[in-house]
């Protein structure tokens, strides 16, 4: 019989500044011996294999896959594939794991912005030029997999902390809890946990049952090669019968100035984000679109992909009309731009939907 818990998928190229700091901090947890701490090396040309085989031969639990460079999506793929554990979770090479509450709340109290939405703390700090020493804790994995645990959950989502650095400055933004909510599977509950997921941009710093992956079939879209890992968790939440939050983790997630997102121009930039947010938007509406019940989420997320469109004129015939955006009715009505959206929609999918 499989005891294993918890399975850590970190993909991974040419992470070989970062890779071994956020392999010590998944060590520094409570019982990380008895984790299963998959790596998964897509392509790498740097020493990457080196350095995590050199970390293999001191923890046995750590395993390390190597496949031809394909992207992030098809290594967290392989990960889940080749997982064991009763819960999965998704490091990136470059993040840590476990930044101690105390740090926390001097970053939430140095902040210059604050907000409270959603069950979810929001702060940004102002930019510095002293980069800030991060402490961390040792419970991050313990609390996820006790709620887990607890309250008998198909996601548990922590905190998360981001960091974001160039040569000079730094600053950080913060989307936390503060209490453990249990969210089930109500209109209001799945409208507050999209756009929890929404705001976190990320599949990490979230524990899912494998089992539950499985059943539903949920992977990372190959091919979409920004937001994938959002577009992840938002099916995730609003699949799962129920989610909980927990307070007391947090992942810290770097974003570097030359990190993937970063790109070379700003046309570039926009192309990019405005083919991520037609394969997003298009594929979660199709999702929402039978559903009587979520018939509110349906439209609220519709207004956003329309409103999104004033951002990308250039693309403006894969949105939604203008009209959308300014639409009074709580539920999309059957008025003469609903044939329009569902023809849109499936024209979307069948020509940006990346191959499984």
């Amino acid at each position: 019989m499989n005891k294993t818990q918890l399975s850590i998928i970190i993909p991974v190229y040419n992470g070989a500044e970062y890779i071994g700091e956020c392999l010590n901090s998944i060590i520094f947890q409570d019982n990380s011996h008895s984790f299963e701490i998959i790596v998964i090396d897509d392509g790498s040309v740097d020493n990457t294999h080196d350095i995590v085989r050199k970390y293999r031969a001191m923890h046995p639990n750590i395993s390390l896959l190597r496949q031809r460079n394909a992207g992030v999506a098809a290594a967290r793929n392989a990960g889940i594939r080749a997982s064991h554990g009763k819960y999965i979770t998704f490091v990136d090479a470059d993040d840590k794991v476990g930044a101690a509450p105390e740090f926390t709340k001097n970053l939430y109290r140095h902040s210059i912005r604050q907000l409270y939405s959603n069950d979810i703390k929001i702060f940004r700090t102002k930019n510095s030029s002293q980069k800030a020493e991060v402490t961390f804790s040792s419970g991050y994995f313990k609390e996820m997999l006790d709620i887990a645990a607890k309250t008998d959950s198909d996601a548990v989502l922590g905190g998360k902390i981001t960091r974001k650095s160039t040569r000079d400055t730094e600053y950080f933004t913060g989307h936390i809890y503060d209490k453990s909510t249990i969210y089930n599977a109500t209109p209001a509950e799945k409208a507050t946990l999209l756009y929890q997921a929404d705001l976190r941009e990320s599949a990490n710093a979230v524990l899912f049952r494998r089992s539950f992956l499985r059943k539903n079939k949920l992977s990372f879209l190959n091919g979409m090669h920004l937001d994938e890992d959002m577009l992840f968790c938002m099916l995730a939440v609003l699949k799962a019968k129920r989610v909980a939050s927990a307070p007391g983790t947090i992942y810290l997630y770097n974003r570097h100035s030359d990190s993937l997102s970063n790109f070379t121009t700003e046309g570039e930039t926009r192309y990019k984000y405005g083919i991520a947010n037609i394969q997003r938007f298009s594929i979660l509406l199709n999702e929402l679109k039978n559903s009587k019940l979520y018939a509110p989420l349906y439209n609220y997320w519709l207004k956003a992909f329309s409103k999104l469109g004033q951002t990308y004129p250039d693309q403006a015939k894969h949105y939604p009309p203008m009209a959308c955006t300014y639409c009074p009715h709580l539920t999309c009505n059957e008025c003469f731009i609903k044939q329009h959206i569902d023809i849109l929609i499936k024209n979307n999918i069948e020509t940006f939907m990346p191959q499984r």
